[in-house]
């Protein structure tokens, strides 16, 4: 009423705007859970060092075997994080992984192209010297 009252007082009778109230977030962005950052590095580079195990093996497979191996290590990489995947940095991962499993059945797939090999190769293999100086033995 305050607000009507002081609005009437500024804007002449005949030129004033309907009231616009300010747009509701729907879906408000909910604060990270607090995490034990220790905790999710040690969980994470237990998955990952698991995960580049599967995509070593991958790659010497056929192709429909290296496709149901990859989606498998994602899988359980995915059930490891399961817990902390409300973090930035667990979902962040997650997207990369999935990334880099579909780079792996890529490689199989093009092994008999050198070219269109290389790239997904270098691309995993930037990805494990990475993991190698992130996650401490």
């Amino acid at each position: 009423e305050l607000r009507d009252s002081v609005l009437g007082s500024a804007v002449p009778l005949g030129q004033r705007q309907p009231e616009q109230k300010p747009p509701k977030d729907e879906k408000a962005a909910k604060p990270e859970p607090p995490v034990n950052e220790e905790e999710l590095t040690k969980t994470i580079c237990q998955g990952v060092g698991k995960f580049f195990s599967e995509v070593d093996a991958s790659l010497r497979l056929g192709t429909d075997a290296s496709e149901e191996r990859m989606r498998k290590a994602f899988d359980d990489l995915n059930s490891m994080l399961q817990k902390y995947s409300r973090t930035h940095r667990a979902s962040k991962l997650l997207g990369i992984y999935q990334g880099l499993a579909w780079d792996t059945y890529v490689a199989v797939q093009l092994r008999g192209s050198v070219q269109g090999n290389e790239e997904f190769l270098k691309t995993i293999e930037k990805h494990k010297r990475k993991y190698a100086e992130t996650c401490p033995k």
